[in-house]
């Protein structure tokens, strides 16, 4: 590459008018080897062909700011080798400055590296002024309207750094603006799957702990509110997105159809939009005149597509928010909205960061409750983790087999569970007078997420008591979730709802999990079993049928999430496909396939996002999931089922049956651990999600 280029510039004399950019070439070149060797020679070298490249775009020239740009950074790193004078390189990114004026679409990026080089500056001298100032032009840099949303939350992910470090009264200004910032970028990518790759984005890698970090500042300076606020604000951002598509419009209907109307056909538009360009979008769904599009348009075309859908979707938000009882429609939940969460039980968030690490407790009727963690516990439970991953095998290969924790093993991920996280909170919640057997809900974030909490324990050496003996656990990825899951349920008769029971192919005990269902259920029960199970036949039934069991083999997907599928007769059921499902009536889905319920932070690097089959469920409107962690025993599905739909169906008929759900698996796992003595892998798998 190098050698290339230096015969290209060969080829440029002093007076060719390519010769500015064959220098500009070369040093880009050289940086690279720089780089890979650190020899000081080739950084000088590159600051000399910069200069040179520099005399060559006099003022007027339309990229004499890059390349005054270019040589100051080149400048920067010989200083943090060799030390000395910095205002050259400040001076020189002034000058460019003065040529980025507002409206310039570099201006942000310009603004950034002035203030990078002013803090190595302030580093030397520790003048106040130049804190302020640097502070300041990163401010600056991230509110640039006319620049690009990725330079401005670069600019912003820089700015909560530096103001957290120096302490800075705008460190919290910098996180919220931060959040919003990566929220925009989200939504102004085209399709759903090409946002994954905002989350990989080379120059925007500390993005992904941005809500964690953000938290655990807040705690630190005690807000604990607006910590939880922006935890919130900053996880299951797709999940998120998706749904904001698919606000509940019923009450402004009351008020006003036609923009209820227009709001939900342009949420529609959106949501196709953006998994349409999928590979493995249901054709079915291209063209049903709720905004489908060709799959063989340009990026270019869908980016300016969605543009404008999103001007227009923001002009019917504003009108929205105009209508008298409907200012915070869409808007970011405050801390006496999400705390509503915990209403029927407490909510433990679980918030890990290098810095440091806290279980906050959530309760309806007071502030958030912190429960400072060990000061190692970023790197302890990094341990536990890694083994779980490490003996929960996984594959891209299609229905491929999944390996099951050994006892061993999962004993000593349970117990540091215990030992690192649990313990402290379940002290905590008896000081607060939480009744054993009572339910409460996790939280968790990063790592956490794929940890089988709900059965941490044992709580002492040589016992067999484990945290799903004192209180019944469920899981929300977040607590939007939890409260959307709670706000679809309805009243009911409290007798089983109609039940969906699909069996898939190539499972020895499918049939027979159907046959334990419908002894239970009887008449209420649709069974899908063999030919009938296909895609299609499976989509429409889920319409009119509140509960959902499928007992098939389940596929995540290392590489690409939303190809994650449920095994059936005549091809699979995808992730991308119950997204785009309407379920009206969706109450219960439980999903004894296997890894349902898996993520992996380290294959899919966006700890946040919870993306797992389980979580696409109870997305589409589901209020309960039962899923699995790792693979499941065949024959524990149908002992499994046998006792969790005897108790639901058991209802007395004072509650909605579905919220039973977790309650009648705890039912089932113990009535199951105390007959058959089932071992640790066989029963920690099953968890339950949502209300």
């Amino acid at each position: 590459m190098v050698s290339l280029q230096r015969e290209t510039l060969n080829l440029c004399p002093t007076d060719h008018p390519e010769r500015s950019n064959a220098l500009n070439n070369l040093a880009v070149a050289v940086r690279a080897q720089y780089v890979q060797n650190g020899e000081l020679r080739l950084l000088q070298e590159v600051i000399a062909l910069h200069r040179e490249a520099l005399t060559l775009r006099p003022n007027g020239h339309p990229k004499r700011s890059a390349t005054l740009n270019n040589l100051a950074i080149a400048l920067r790193t010989q200083f943090e080798q060799l030390g000395g004078n910095l205002n050259e390189l400040i001076a020189l990114h002034r000058e460019a400055l003065k040529l980025c004026p507002s409206g310039h679409p570099k201006r942000s990026s310009t603004l950034m590296h002035l203030s990078i080089a002013v803090q190595a500056r302030y580093r030397v001298t520790k003048k106040k002024a130049d804190l302020g100032f640097f502070i300041d032009l990163l401010e600056y840099a991230a509110i640039d309207e006319f620049s690009s949303l990725v330079d401005r939350f670069s600019a912003a992910l820089f700015w909560t750094s530096a103001a957290r470090e120096h302490r800075h009264t705008s460190a919290i200004q910098a996180y919220s603006t931060a959040l919003n910032l990566f929220e925009l970028c989200l939504i102004t990518i085209p399709t759903f799957e090409k946002q994954l790759g905002l989350f990989t984005h080379r120059r925007l890698q500390e993005a992904k702990n941005l809500a964690s970090s953000a938290a655990s500042y807040a705690i630190e300076i005690g807000n604990t509110e607006r910590a939880v606020e922006m935890l919130e604000r900053g996880r299951g951002l797709l999940w998120s997105q998706m749904r904001g598509f698919r606000s509940p419009l019923d009450r402004l209907r009351e008020v006003d159809t036609s923009l209820a109307d227009q709001f939900s056909s342009i949420s529609r538009a959106l949501e196709v939009l953006a998994i349409s360009l999928s590979d493995n979008a249901p054709q079915e769904y291209a063209g049903d005149g709720t905004g489908g599009i060709d799959n063989s348009a340009t990026t270019d075309t869908l980016l300016r597509r969605k543009r404008l859908l999103l001007q227009e979707l923001n002009e019917i938000i504003s009108k929205i928010r105009a209508t008298q009882g409907f200012d915070d429609f869409l808007r970011a939940k405050p801390f006496a909205t999400l705390q509503t969460a915990a209403i029927h039980g407490p909510v433990i968030l679980v918030n890990r960061h290098e810095s440091r690490s806290d279980g906050i407790i959530i309760l309806h009727d007071r502030a958030p409750i912190i429960i400072p963690l060990s000061s190692s516990f970023h790197k302890d439970i990094a341990a536990p983790y890694s083994l779980l991953m490490t003996i929960t095998v996984r594959t891209d290969r299609p229905y491929a087999a999944v390996g099951k924790p050994e006892a061993s093993s999962l004993g000593r991920i349970l117990y540091s569970l215990w030992k690192l996280l649990v313990q402290p909170v379940v002290e905590k919640l008896k000081i607060l007078n939480i009744p054993e057997q009572s339910r409460i809900w996790w939280c968790p974030t990063s790592v956490l997420s794929a940890l089988p909490i709900h059965a941490a324990g044992p709580i002492s050496r040589g016992e067999s008591k484990y945290l799903c003996d004192i209180y019944v656990s469920s899981y929300t990825p977040t607590l939007s979730a939890l409260i959307t899951a709670r706000g679809a349920q309805t009243s009911g008769t409290g007798n089983p709802s109609k039940v969906l029971a699909v069996a898939g192919p190539r499972l020895k005990m499918a049939d027979e999990e159907l046959n334990v269902i419908t002894a239970q259920l009887g008449g209420r029960v649709t069974g899908l079993v063999n030919q009938a199970g296909t895609r299609l036949r499976v989509l429409q039934q889920l319409e009119d049928h509140p509960w959902a069991h499928f007992a098939c083999h389940g596929h995540l997907s290392v590489n690409n999430p939303f190809r994650s599928s449920f095994e059936l007769h005549e091809g699979s059921l995808t992730l991308l496909d119950i997204i785009q499902a309407r379920l009206p009536s969706a109450e219960l889905a439980f999903l004894s396939a296997c890894h349902s319920a898996a993520s992996d932070e380290k294959k899919y690097g966006i700890p946040d996002e919870v993306l797992h089959l389980a979580a696409a469920v109870q997305f589409c409107g589901f209020q309960s999931v039962i899923g699995t962690l790792w693979q499941m025993e065949d024959i524990d599905g149908p002992e499994v089922a046998r006792h969790f739909y005897k108790y639901m169906g058991s209802n007395d008929g004072l509650e909605h049956s579905s919220t039973r759900s977790a309650m009648g698996l705890y039912d089932a796992i113990k009535k199951i651990r105390e007959k058959y003595g089932m071992t640790l892998q066989r029963w920690v798998t099953f968890i339950h999600i949502g209300a």
